[in-house]
């Protein structure tokens, strides 16, 4: 079973603390662009021995409602051809709100999306627009509404915490106002100041107050303890799902370190022993696909600027730092052994008895099987203990 990823880079606005692979105003390229993406998934899929097997397809950005339906009918066409869709296929597809449309929404489902994440990053007007979103809050309750509509009920919520000058009691409103809702998935992530960002610029210049380190952890522990009080299950470090199957499991392929194909500009793949990343411009990336070949190994891409073929070691050193990340079920033992013919122990013991002994760590064991995963103290500190395996 494989995940598919696909990129849309296209947005009506950069948002000021945004530092992926996006664009505005080059609507005019998303002709040629989803051209290339058809193309290149029949390219890299033509590579493989077999026809693969799909467990999750993930349409991010970007922006992918900027996407017009035919465009998103040629992906999911190419799609089929090339691959077989597993029968409980996770199919996502990332929301930006202030493009509410309720025809666009249910003609995403009637091609097989069954699961929207709805960029909502805060309940407070004020935060959105000192973000640079183009949405307000009324925007994201419309948006959820509409979903609804269409008969699906898997629905994720994303959150930003530690935006500058949050106050808790403004983290408090967004995170009640979240629940009012019931998604069945909240993500919340910190907000990371990057360079070439517009945020790091305005910082830089004094013009706002980044939020330390102690009060974004305050409001991280107040986030873990009211959602688990409203039955939410934190399953991995920034990601809760109500109780039944809701868990992502497209970004669970990645935190457990299976194989994964990413299409489009900046994309990544890891299959086959390789991890390889896509160019960043969009000129390049149409170019570069236009004189593809199918000679190549899977899962290179004519579209490749880095590529490279991970030895065991390294293998597992990223199978432990991803799987830390799941919070209940952290690296399991068993399944270590089964991949790489030895124990986890055997090859990490140093830097796991130093994270037992400052207990970032803990055993847990279960099921005739032992699994390492964080305690809560390590869980605040979680790039502590990351370190120590790269």
């Amino acid at each position: 079973m494989i995940s598919v990823y696909v990129h849309i880079p296209f947005c009506v606005k950069r948002c000021v603390y945004c530092d992926f692979v996006t664009f505005d105003n080059m609507a005019l390229f998303i002709d040629e662009y989803t051209n290339s993406v058809c193309r290149e998934i029949e390219l890299v899929s033509e590579n493989s021995n077999d026809k693969l097997e799909l467990g999750s397809v993930y349409f991010g950005g970007g922006t992918p409602n900027l996407l017009p339906i035919s465009k998103f009918e040629a992906i999911f066409h190419t799609l089929h051809n090339k691959f077989s869709f597993s029968q409980n296929c996770e199919v996502t597809v990332e929301l930006n709100p202030g493009l509410e449309n309720y025809q666009y929404l249910l003609s995403l489902t009637k091609l097989g999306v069954n699961r929207f994440s709805i960029g909502v990053q805060s309940f407070n007007d004020f935060e959105l627009k000192q973000l640079g979103r183009i949405h307000t809050v009324e925007d994201s309750i419309e948006l959820f509404k509409l979903i609804h509509k269409t008969n699906t009920n898997n629905i994720s919520f994303d959150l930003i915490l530690g935006l500058p000058g949050q106050r808790k009691k403004d983290w408090i409103n967004t995170i009640n106002n979240s629940l009012l809702f019931c998604p069945q998935h909240l993500s919340v992530y910190s907000l990371i100041v990057e360079e070439n960002t517009a945020i790091f610029d305005w910082i830089n210049k004094g013009k706002v107050v980044e939020t330390n380190q102690d009060i974004q952890a305050d409001l991280f522990e107040y986030t873990i303890d009211k959602l688990a009080s409203n039955g939410y299950r934190h399953y991995e470090i920034s990601n809760w799902s109500m109780k039944g199957q809701y868990e992502s499991v497209h970004n669970k392929q990645y935190w457990l370190n299976l194989s994964y194909l990413g299409f489009g500009v900046a994309a990544h793949s890891c299959a086959n022993h390789y991890r390889t990343e896509n160019v960043k411009i969009i000129n390049n990336y149409i170019d570069q696909i236009s004189m593809g070949k199918l000679d190549q190994e899977f899962p290179k891409s004519p579209a490749n600027c880095n590529v490279i073929k991970n030895d065991k070691f390294t293998e597992m050193q990223e199978t432990m730092m991803l799987g830390l990340r799941l919070v209940k079920e952290g690296v399991s033992n068993n399944q270590f052994k089964e991949r790489y013919s030895c124990n986890i122990m055997d090859i990490f013991a140093e830097e796991i008895n130093e994270l037992l002994k400052d207990k970032l760590v803990t055993w847990n064991n279960s099921n005739d099987d032992k699994r390492l995963i964080f305690t809560r103290k390590g869980l605040m500190l979680g790039n502590r203990s990351f370190k120590k395996f790269v």
